[in-house]
């Protein structure tokens, strides 16, 4: 009697297949960006290049000169020069060189945010995978619970002679295969679990949920869309990479300018010296031809790659969204469908009192974890498909 309470509880919970979500994966992903080596490196990385891009932004060094020069015959005095002398470029004193590395720093910045991003959606799509692993797991659970009795209940009556060895067999086989499928999702979620581990920086993640926190989507793609489009990572490093080809345009044409050099020069004989100011100027008449040109090139190539990001992130996020709510759809009306003919009990009844044989019983209840199945497929696909639309958020 206990045996079929126990059966019967199973039975219950498989009808409800549902348990308290968990919003596990959200820890999940701190836990990563806080341990991550990955991430770190990117960080390091990125202030690397920032450190690189401050450099070279003052003016050049100052320049001293010191001759001593012999006469040509021994009754000529020797002579001495001494020249201190400055070069001032406009670049640096009128800031242009400070600004284009303020722009490549800009580019540096949205760059790590677009790869940080990238990195937490892909472990969030593999703890995805690990809950949809956890769901299979407790279903193939209560599946077991329920081929188990039927193969005890099978046995028994063959031993009374009221079962056949095929039923017997089929019952077995039944078990057998559902303990390979067991074997294969474990296998699964053990290489999801190292995965994790191995974006945890080497550190052990617990994920145990088998449910997802519910997430909604916007009701008006177009609204939602024209709110977040300035947010989106990628679309914000093709903005970057304009603003830095600018800079570095507006640099290319202060570069045409001329260098001025002042400085102060000395000249030493034996009864006479000469001191005075040294002016300098120099014109970069063929240095930096064609720059301006490979300038504005560059600008019009990181426009239109600007412009592509835009059309291509928009329909690749709007198809995500578009999935999601029909996979979300679909689930749901499986759901209903599940629960309404979720007939088990009735089944099992029908069994024990002979009016349905054992080989009907066995596929309907396959038939029931079958749809199930479906069902957590539906929902995993539909939060792998929100997860590409709501990684603007991360």
């Amino acid at each position: 009697m206990r045996k079929k309470k126990w059966v019967a509880g199973c039975l219950l919970a498989a009808c409800s297949l549902s348990l308290t979500a968990q919003d596990g994966i959200r820890r999940a992903l701190e836990e990563i960006e806080r341990n991550s080596t990955a991430l770190r490196s990117m960080r390091k990385t990125a202030s690397a290049t920032m450190a690189g891009n401050r450099t070279g932004l003052t003016l050049e060094a100052p320049e001293i000169g010191f001759n001593y020069l012999f006469g040509s015959n021994s009754s000529m005095p020797h002579r001495q020069d001494i020249s201190v002398s400055q070069t001032f470029d406009f670049p640096t004193i009128g800031g242009a060189k400070r600004r284009a590395a303020d722009g490549l720093d800009s580019l540096a910045a949205r760059t790590f945010d677009a790869d940080r991003a990238t990195y937490l959606l892909a472990a969030e799509k593999s703890c995805i995978e690990l809950v949809y692993c956890n769901a299979v797991a407790a279903i193939f659970e209560q599946h077991r619970a329920v081929l188990s009795e039927v193969v005890a209940l099978t046995e028994e009556a063959y031993d009374r002679g009221n079962a056949t060895a095929q039923e017997l067999n089929d019952s077995r086989l039944a078990l057998a295969e559902l303990q390979l499928d067991e074997a294969d999702n474990e296998t699964a979620r053990a290489t999801l679990m190292a995965g994790l581990c191995q974006l945890n920086g080497g550190q052990s993640l617990v994920l145990t949920d088998t449910t997802y926190a519910a997430r909604a989507l916007p009701d008006d793609f177009d609204d939602w869309w024209d709110d977040t489009r300035d947010m989106w990572p990628a679309l914000r490093v093709a903005e970057a990479d304009v603003e830095a080809g600018r800079s570095a345009a507006r640099l290319t044409r202060s570069e045409n300018l001329p260098s001025l050099s002042l400085g102060f020069m000395q000249e030493t004989l034996p009864h006479e010296i000469y001191r005075g100011i040294t002016f300098g100027l120099s014109i970069p008449l063929w240095s930096n031809r064609g720059k301006r040109r490979k300038a504005e090139a560059d600008i019009a190539a990181a426009e239109a790659r600007r412009d592509d990001a835009h059309v291509q992130l928009r329909g690749s996020v709007e198809a995500a969204y578009r999935r999601a709510l029909a996979l979300e759809r679909s689930a749901r009306q499986l759901r209903s469908s599940v629960q309404a003919g979720s007939n088990i009990p009735l089944l099992r009844r029908a069994m024990e009192s002979g009016a349905l044989s054992r080989p009907d019983y066995l596929e309907g209840v396959a038939r029931y974890f079958a749809l199930a199945l479906r069902e957590a497929q539906l929902r995993r696909d539909a939060e792998l498909a929100k997860a590409d639309v709501l990684a603007v958020y991360l």
